[in-house]
């Protein structure tokens, strides 16, 4: 009997990767497997960080999802609780294709997450950012500041960061 998805990703230990790319990859081919787990990220917060980490795991295998799904997963940014689930959606920001209306949505989420006091999340959220700034140049000049204290006060690797998104703002 095949266990559905939801009981498979409750099994997961919170540690063990491999046993996340097994589920992933013999459920990937499913034609409603990311409907439902998108489904899943949305509705039952236990599971955010691993649905988060299964769909951050499909874009690092050069695979995409629709729009339409893109667009529920971005509709949902204010309501993660797992500093990792919002880690992972942060770094997804770069790979969407955004529009005006997705960029101003989730610009509140993404200026929350400037704050965090977890360095990947922060690091993260720099990038995200930027990709809300293309969107909307009036935040340009704003930006451009925020990242200039960043270079004064954050560690080393968020300054690594915030250089790389100076010189692309330079070039914007």
């Amino acid at each position: 009997m095949k266990t559905d998805l939801k009981t498979l990703l409750q099994e997961w230990d919170g540690i063990h990767t491999e046993y996340l790319q097994a589920v992933y990859h013999s459920h990937v081919k499913d034609e409603k497997f990311f409907d439902t787990l998108i489904h899943l990220y949305l509705s039952n917060t236990q599971l955010q960080r691993v649905t988060s980490w299964l769909i951050k795991h499909h874009y690092d295998h050069n695979n995409q999802l629709s729009q339409d799904q893109i667009v529920k997963i971005l509709s949902h940014v204010d309501k993660l609780e797992h500093w990792e689930s919002q880690l992972h959606i942060l770094q997804l920001i770069p790979s969407f294709d955004l529009d005006i209306q997705s960029a101003e949505s989730i610009e509140p989420f993404i200026k929350k997450t400037l704050q965090s006091e977890k360095k990947f999340v922060k690091a993260a959220a720099y990038e995200a950012y930027f990709e809300v700034v293309k969107l909307k140049p009036g935040l340009q000049r704003e930006f451009k500041l925020m990242c200039e204290e960043a270079l004064k006060k954050e560690s080393a690797s968020i300054k690594s960061k915030v250089k790389k998104i100076i010189e692309k703002l330079t070039s914007v």
